[in-house]
């Protein structure tokens, strides 16, 4: 029985059944899920990067804290 007409992307036509056509939309909803979560895994790579990011600033500020610390001691010790 004959259902359904389905084109390709290369514009071939072809006459298919239900079974088909069904199990066609069923591959396209698959794709679409697996690139939701592809979007999703970019997603959440970006927020680690920006957490990284995050880290190495404030690794720096305790850098530069430690040498202003370091460097009043040393004035301490000039004083003394």
């Amino acid at each position: 029985m004959i259902d359904y007409i389905q084109c390709h992307s290369n514009f071939n036509f072809r006459i298919v059944n239900k079974e088909v056509q069904k199990a066609g939309g069923r591959r396209q909803e698959a794709k679409g899920r697996r690139q939701k979560a592809e979007g999703r895994r970019q997603e959440a790579e970006g927020r680690r990067q920006k957490a990284e990011g995050r880290r190495q600033e404030a690794g720096g500020r305790r850098q530069k804290a430690e040498g202003r610390r370091q460097k009043a001691e040393g004035r301490i010790q000039e004083y003394s």
